[in-house]
This record gives C-alpha cells, structure tokens and sequence, in this order.
C-alpha cells in the first residue's frame, strides 16, 4: 500500500511540474510569435525551432519551415 501511494505521489509530482514547464514555454511562444509576426528573422527562426520541437506549441513541421522560410527570406 505505501509503495502505491508513494509511486502515486511521483507521479502527481512529476506531472505537475511537467504542466509547469509547459506553461513556461506557453509564454516563450506567445512571445516570440508576437515579435515573429513583426519581421524580427531571429524570432522567426527561433518560431521555427519551437514548431519543429513542439515547445510550448503543438508540433507542426509545415509551421515550422513557413517560419524558418521567412527568417531565411530575410538572410
């Protein structure tokens, strides 16, 4: 019973900071799309990175190079 609860409890734990991580990278994306959108190629390409990872967004290849296209368009 105890190795249960204790097995229940790092579970509870580590999914909780895993939602707290993915909120972290939430706010790095909403961020860096709003700089991205303004032409800035480093946040595009940096946009790109987190499409192609799927960090802090769900992962999207063809977002990710329409973004790495722009920052390349750009030099």
């Amino acid at each position: 019973m105890k190795q249960t609860v204790k097995w229940l409890a790092d579970a509870l734990i580590a999914l909780g900071l895993k939602q707290a991580v993915w909120a972290d990278d939430v706010s790095d994306f909403k961020e860096t799309l709003q700089v991205a959108e303004q032409g800035n190629a480093e946040a595009q390409f940096n946009l790109g990175l987190m499409y192609d990872n799927g960090q802090g967004v769900r992962q999207d290849y063809a977002e990710a190079v329409r973004w790495y296209r722009q920052a390349a368009e750009q030099g």
